[in-house]
């Protein structure tokens, strides 16, 4: 499974490290032991919330299976539409949680009803698990109320409180919950996790997310995507530089354009093919733009440069763009055979040069 996985999408076996934890709860399960209420704490980015979701799963599953498993239960789950499971996330201007939609009446603001979903026995699964994410954020209110409902809780719902900073929550609130503690991933932990993100350990931007994530997969999908951003706008202000200088900027855009194939791998191949792909996918992006046919974004590669596209596009034909993209397309046929690659990226530009210049 390549690609960034949301929460809900997992199962035991998508989530990379936490072999101690995984078998604790799926040795819970097994026994019939599941702790009524459960604390997952750890610094943030650790998979969590990740984990929680797989619980569910887990619990749920009709094939009581700990690996991907694509039964209507799971399916349900993984696509947000199970009615016994609930998340709970701060929310407002002050980043709590509260008592609202706790109790019917006035503090049900929003159409929120959680309390309904506390006294209803399941209603498709076979239990109903309530995750409180940042649970230290829960006001006193709301504190006090959860320890209720953990001190009497129904015989059809599991607890699950997330926490980044267990000091934080009442005592009371942690003497009541069997706490289970994440630790930032081992290097290969965090290799095999780019890995299944379909990157390159190896590559120049990977292995600078890689160190610098401290052992946090999510710590380290946010720094791929201000990498992957910054690519983007690199590789706008490379193609409109080239537009708009021609032969005159032509070494310095083949350069940049090769740099930015730096994730594609380690080796100059990889390199670049990763460097046409981006060529390939901004001409594509270009060509979208240009006949109107996505206004939402939801159709291009690169969403958030469409003024920079729109902008490229200006004066040039469709058919110069679909002639670009099949110069590229003819350039990665044989990418493996290039044996100078700055010379191959300079050569393609001086072909789609002449192209979008008629």
């Amino acid at each position: 499974m390549s690609g960034k996985i949301f929460p809900e999408q997992h199962y035991f076996d998508t989530v990379c490290g936490h072999d101690a934890v995984k078998q604790y709860l799926l040795r819970a399960l097994e026994t019939d032991r599941l702790p009524h209420a459960l604390l997952f704490h750890g610094p943030g980015g650790l998979g969590k919330l990740s984990l929680g979701y797989a619980l569910v799963k887990r619990i749920n599953c009709l094939q009581d299976s700990p690996k991907g498993c694509n039964c209507n239960m799971c399916r349900k789950i993984a696509e947000g539409k199970f009615a016994d499971v609930l998340l709970v996330e701060p929310r407002g201007a002050t980043g709590a949680i509260t008592l609202n939609g706790w109790r019917p009446g006035k503090d049900d603001p929003d159409g929120l009803q959680y309390y309904r979903f506390i006294e209803t026995r399941p209603l498709e699964g076979s239990r109903k698990v309530l995750i409180l994410r940042h649970a230290e954020r829960m006001n006193v209110a709301l504190a006090n109320y959860i320890l209720k409902l953990m001190e009497e809780p129904p015989p059809y719902l599991t607890l699950i409180l997330i926490s980044n900073r267990k000091s934080e929550l009442l005592p009371t609130i942690r003497s009541r919950c069997a706490p289970i503690k994440f630790n930032p991933l081992s290097v290969e932990e965090m290799r095999g996790f780019a890995e299944l993100r379909g990157l390159n350990p190896g590559a120049t931007d990977v292995e600078t997310a890689l160190r610098q994530s401290e052992g946090r997969p999510g710590q380290f999908d946010e720094k791929m995507a201000a990498s992957a951003m910054a690519d983007q706008e690199d590789l706008a202000a490379a193609m409109l530089s080239f537009k708009k200088y021609g032969f005159v900027s032509l070494f310095r855009v083949a350069s940049d354009v090769l740099d930015l194939g730096e994730s594609g791998g380690s080796d100059a191949g990889s390199q670049f093919e990763m460097s046409l792909h981006k060529m390939s996918a901004w001409f594509r992006d270009a060509l979208v733009v240009k006949m109107g046919a996505d206004r939402s974004g939801e159709l291009l590669t690169f969403p958030s440069l469409s003024s920079q596209l729109r902008e490229f596009g200006e004066g040039m034909s469709s058919e110069a763009m679909v002639s670009a993209s099949e110069a590229i397309a003819g350039y990665r046929n044989f990418a493996r055979r290039q044996t100078d690659k700055n010379y191959a990226i300079e050569c393609l530009l001086m072909e789609i040069g002449r192209i979008i210049r008629g």
